[in-house]
């Protein structure tokens, strides 16, 4: 769990830095489509990082590794992978986005004035 946590956040952060970056050239000449993605996926960091991987932290720091043995019926267990799920998601579509991204660039007709 805390190295995940560790590698998380490392990824959480720097996909909101170079997202941040990646949007303000998008937006000097970027597509609709561009700018929306790179929006997108810096907001899915942002979440993940400010609310989802808050909570779980909270819940690891109070449960430990006895989250894992709670009945899957226990409140905090449920809530546990709920936002687990969460984090999985909202990083699956960062992933996905920018793979998406990356095809249409390497796609897109250069202009080697």
């Amino acid at each position: 769990g805390n190295v995940v946590s560790a590698n998380l956040a490392a990824t959480e952060f720097i996909g909101m830095a170079l997202g941040l970056a990646l949007l303000a050239l998008a937006l000097r000449g970027g597509s609709r489509f561009e700018i929306a993605m790179l929006a997108l996926m810096t907001l899915a960091m942002a979440v993940s990082r400010f609310g989802v991987s808050r909570r779980l932290h909270a819940i690891r720091l109070q449960y430990g590794d006895g989250v894992a043995v709670l009945a899957a019926n226990d409140p905090t267990k449920v809530s546990f992978d709920l936002l687990h799920r969460v984090s999985v998601g909202l990083m699956g579509f960062a992933m996905v986005a920018a793979m998406a991204l990356l095809v249409l660039n390497l796609r897109a007709p250069r202009n080697d004035d």
